[in-house]
């Protein structure tokens, strides 16, 4: 059986402080390992993943404070060259009109869906906004 829906997918979260000065906040994570099929591979890809982060954390720490300044700096050209890089990229697309039509069908016991999707997509670049 397909999913139908978000939900039935898999466990759907708003954004959550998971972690809250330094500990975890175990009603948060008991509700999670509670809602998943296989709670110890979920506990121990929860805690992997904190425990990058906090690496990660420690480690961009420690860039910071030996190279002070010249980091954020570094950073910001950074994030300016990809956004350049990406709009440069956009632009080479050229203008175009697609339009495309799908049907959607459910049956079961309590739905008798039938649904015409129609999507029209037009692009026209970055530098005509």
């Amino acid at each position: 059986m397909c999913a139908r829906e978000l939900n039935q997918e898999g466990l759907v979260i708003p954004p959550t402080k998971l972690i809250r000065r330094g500990k975890i906040d175990d009603e948060i994570f008991n509700m999670i390992i509670s809602n998943v099929r296989v709670p110890k591979y979920t506990i121990g890809d929860l805690k992997a993943q904190i425990a990058s982060l906090n690496v990660g954390e420690r480690k961009i720490l420690e860039i910071v404070e030996r190279y002070g300044k010249v980091v954020s700096e570094a950073w910001n050209r950074s994030l300016e060259y990809t956004e350049r890089y990406m709009r440069s990229l956009i632009d080479q697309i050229p203008n175009f009109e697609s339009y495309a039509v799908d049907y959607i069908e459910l049956k079961d016991e309590l739905l008798d869906i039938r649904l015409m999707e129609i999507c029209e997509l037009t692009s026209l670049g970055l530098t005509n906004r």
